[in-house]
């Protein structure tokens, strides 16, 4: 720990290097001492003047770009007597200086959200100060009338967050000119980027125009746009960094609750703490009271900061409840019931989850040729002869013997007596060297000359020299020529 303070310190006091001022800067005291931190875009410059030190110093401290280690806060707050929180600002002091890891971001300062007309928490607070509006002449073609205005607070972004509208206020214009619209003297609140305006010509009837930055003021023109519509809600987000976050552990805020006279509402100060980098805490569901107290051993975090590896080291239940989960894991294996199974057991499913333990050959085969068993592959191919269907209700695939076989047209060619036919050939899918053939007419041979009840031709049948083909002949075994009816012959091989 001591080391780890001492690197920290070594690192904040040498980073600091003096440089001048130049005509660009408006800073009474000079020289300027100024730290930039390394490792990320800068977001602003913060300028804090240590005259009770060195009345000739200034500080100018290069804050880095904040990442991702804050708490939204959502949800409404109420007030002692149960009523909404209306239009009142938070004010965050941290209870220890600390700075989030990886970031340089220190966190030493005073931040601020607000509460909406229905008690949000929101961001930014609403505007409750008018603009000052001065018309002028010569200029624009603004057309003479009575104008009502009105202007939001908003934050650059992507959308743009903006506040609810201001108090209505008046100019009238005699004639045709331009409008300047001023903001409310004295600094923006904090955050915000300019004001949006909203003009019209009947009281309530504004619709937006355009907007500012900074505590410019926006002219108007030319004759008013319509369609603009007014916001609804205070969109802003009150986002605080989170105290888990933060190094050293265990700080919280400080938090104080003031109306927009500057009155502190009854119960507050009072002190938070906000946990989880890039989470909500719904302050409806309750306040997040802490009492400075640091437990051991540490919890674990629904959100640690860049999601940090966590441990226990110890069992962990969860009764009946389910644990869900991306990848898994685990160095030391799995067991069901207490039960890690045995040499050559496998985890199965039971139907309603892997929760079984069978031997892990149970539920497959071998293959075997005449009881000697194959070499095992990972698929096995029907490649020809067989029929394979899907059988989903039986959760099985079926798998038949398909026969092959082919048809002869047998003609109606004369064969002399005691002879036989040229040899005519066909291709049979199949046939080998020891294939043996079953057969049958494709009709009935009981009329046909030759085939039926005189008979006296047969058909012979033989594998030709050629894997896959089938060689045949007719042949006449009577004294009699025979010119036999022509017909169809099924041959199949067996």
């Amino acid at each position: 720990m001591k080391s780890r303070i001492a690197n920290w310190l070594r690192w904040w006091f040498l980073g600091w290097k003096w440089v001048p001022c130049h005509g660009a800067c408006n800073m009474p005291n000079c020289p300027v001492l100024i730290r930039v931190e390394r490792g990320s875009p800068l977001l602003a410059y913060v300028a804090v003047g240590l005259k009770r030190l060195l009345p000739s110093l200034v500080l100018l401290v290069a804050v880095a770009q904040v990442h991702a280690q804050y708490v939204t806060l959502t949800g409404t707050i109420q007030t002692s007597n149960g009523l909404p929180s209306v239009n009142d600002t938070m004010a965050f002091t941290p209870t220890q200086w600390g700075f989030v890891a990886g970031t340089g971001v220190v966190v030493n300062t005073t931040t601020y959200c607000a509460t909406s007309i229905d008690g949000t928490a929101v961001g930014i607070t609403n505007p409750l100060t008018k603009t000052t509006n001065t018309p002028a002449y010569g200029t624009g073609t603004l057309p003479a009338a009575n104008y009502y205005v009105e202007y939001s607070w908003y934050v650059a972004g992507s959308p743009i967050r903006e506040t609810l509208l201001s108090p209505e206020s008046t100019a009238q214009l005699t004639s045709t000119g331009n409008l300047t619209i001023a903001p409310p003297a004295g600094p923006l609140p904090a955050g915000v980027t300019g004001m949006k305006v909203y003009i019209g010509t009947t009281c309530g009837g504004e619709s937006y125009q355009g907007l500012t930055t900074g505590t410019n003021v926006y002219v108007q023109s030319s004759p008013l746009s319509t369609g603009g519509l007014t916001p609804s809600s205070n969109s802003t987000i009150c986002q605080q960094v989170a105290n888990d976050a933060i190094w050293p552990v265990g700080t919280g805020y400080t938090v104080s609750l003031t109306d927009p006279s500057g009155n502190t509402l009854p119960g507050y100060p009072m002190i938070w703490q906000l946990l989880g980098p890039n989470s909500t805490i719904n302050l409806s569901n309750g306040l997040p009271y802490y009492h400075g107290i640091v437990t051991f051993p540490v919890p674990i975090l629904a959100s640690p900061l860049n999601h940090t590896g966590q441990s226990i080291s110890g069992s962990l239940s969860l009764g009946s409840y389910t644990l869900y989960s991306g990848l898994i894991n685990s160095t030391g294996g799995y067991k069901v019931g207490s039960n890690g199974g045995t040499v050559g057991t496998c985890l199965a499913s039971d139907g309603t989850a892997f929760d079984t333990i069978l031997a892990c050959g149970a539920n497959y085969q071998t293959v075997q040729v005449a009881g000697v068993s194959q070499t095992q592959e990972a698929r096995l191919n029907f490649i020809s002869g067989f029929t394979v269907a899907d059988n989903p209700s039986n959760h099985s695939t079926d798998v038949s013997l398909t026969a092959p076989k082919v048809q002869l047209a047998l003609p109606a060619t004369t064969v002399n007596a005691n002879t036989c036919s040229s040899v005519s050939t066909v291709t049979f899918t199949g046939v080998g060297p020891t294939s043996t053939f079953s057969t049958s007419f494709a009709t009935s041979p009981v009329a046909a000359v030759g085939w039926g009840a005189n008979g006296g031709l047969v058909v012979e049948l033989w594998p030709d020299a050629l894997p896959g083909v089938l060689d045949w002949d007719v042949c006449n075994q009577t004294s009699s020529s025979i010119t036999p009816t022509a017909i169809t012959l099924n041959v199949g091989l067996n």
